[in-house]
């Protein structure tokens, strides 16, 4: 009866134990694999170090940390959270370690890794109760196969024993992934809630306040490049058809140009029929190419109704300004890039205009350059 007090208040201690850390965890803001592993192999060692009841195979509760983590995150962070207990069990604790090393940290690390999903390690798939069953189950098999070639084992004794151990394991991996679920589940809650105050509801493409947030944190390490995109004739078309479709095109064009821009080209909307994208590439030559690309592909795109338009089809026009230097004014370089989008707008439309404060206007290609005020 003793035994099995010690070994509920020992359950209680792992749930309150792996509370703390999933809270550890959501305020450390990572998912990395060194500080998952550390705090996993914490845990273990905690575990291993609370009073343990002797009338069971295998004592305390080290496994149940290991199999979460492994089964979570994979079995890399599985193996690398055993080796603080493993270094506890060897150095300060046990006098037959073997056996807590391999069916208390390394068999359970392992089993759990088949399990894994790799939907499980972003938080946005709940992990499945079953898996936790599944996984305590192949565990008692094996601890069960080998009591039966033990000699030392007790017969019905052992067996009693492991079925109550694998019983409490059921019930702790269960109140476990239940725990983990429910947090996962607030904290896809909260980046949902972010994502919509960061998002264009019309285009699904970052609002402007998201976009300046991360240029501004962009800008204080590295110069940039700012374009700022104007739909032509956009009124035209929004006047003749509606705002329905008036709608439906700048959802389009926020795809396509979404499609258009580079990996590393951060494409919002900034307001009516405007867009603005923040590129790396600064010199002439980048800014010209990806202005260039995003023109023609907008053109070239089959955009419903387009012949209502003057020219038979959607166009834009661009202004594009670069940064010298990191940490220049984020709001001066927008608009230098919309001054070259008037520029753009005035002298013919479909083209883009590269800002420059030195050199005077010269049309180059389907762009200009425009002079400084």
């Amino acid at each position: 009866m003793n035994d099995i007090l010690v070994l509920v208040m020992n359950a209680c201690a792992l749930m309150t134990i792996s509370y703390i850390a999933i809270k550890l965890r959501g305020r450390m803001g990572t998912d990395r694999l060194l500080p998952v592993s550390l705090l996993t192999g914490l845990a273990s060692i905690v575990m291993m170090a609370l009073p343990h009841p002797v009338g069971f195979p295998m004592h305390d509760m080290r496994y149940a940390p290991v199999i979460m983590v492994s089964l979570r995150f994979g079995g890399a962070y599985g193996l690398l959270s055993t080796v603080p207990p493993i270094l506890y069990a060897l150095l300060f604790r046990e006098a037959d370690p073997l056996p807590g090393i391999l069916h208390g940290l390394l068999i359970p690390s392992i089993i759990s890794s088949f399990f894994h999903k790799g939907e499980y390690r972003s938080g946005y798939s709940r992990i499945k109760i079953w898996d936790g069953v599944a996984i305590c189950s192949v565990l008692y098999l094996l601890r069960f196969g080998t009591t039966l070639y033990d000699p030392s084992s007790r017969g019905l004794v052992a067996l009693a024993g492991n079925t109550v151990e694998w019983a409490v394991s059921i019930v702790m991996v269960f109140l476990l992934i239940a725990m983990l679920n429910e947090e996962s589940s607030a904290w896809f809650d909260q980046r949902k809630l972010e994502l919509m105050a960061s998002q264009d509801r019309l285009t699904r493409l970052p609002n402007l306040r998201s976009f300046m947030r991360i240029a501004e944190n962009t800008l204080k390490e590295q110069p940039i490049a700012i374009l700022m995109l104007d739909i032509d004739d956009f009124k035209n078309y929004n006047d003749r058809l509606g705002h329905l479709q008036g709608d439906q095109l700048l959802q389009e064009a926020g795809a396509v140009l979404r499609s258009a821009a580079g990996e590393k080209d951060y494409v919002a909307r900034y307001g009516g029929e405007e867009f603005i994208v923040m590129s790396s590439g600064c010199d002439d030559i980048s800014m010209a190419v990806l202005a260039g690309k995003l023109c023609r592909t907008v053109s070239d795109y089959p955009f419903p109704k387009r012949e209502v338009q003057p020219d038979g089809r959607i166009t834009i026009s661009v202004g594009a300004a670069a940064a010298k230097q990191p940490k220049e004014d984020l709001r001066r370089l927008i608009a230098q890039a919309d001054e070259a989008l008037y520029y753009s707008k005035h002298t013919g439309k479909s083209k883009y205009t590269i800002y420059e404060d030195t050199l005077p206007a010269v049309m180059k290609g389907h762009g200009s350059r425009i002079p400084g005020a």
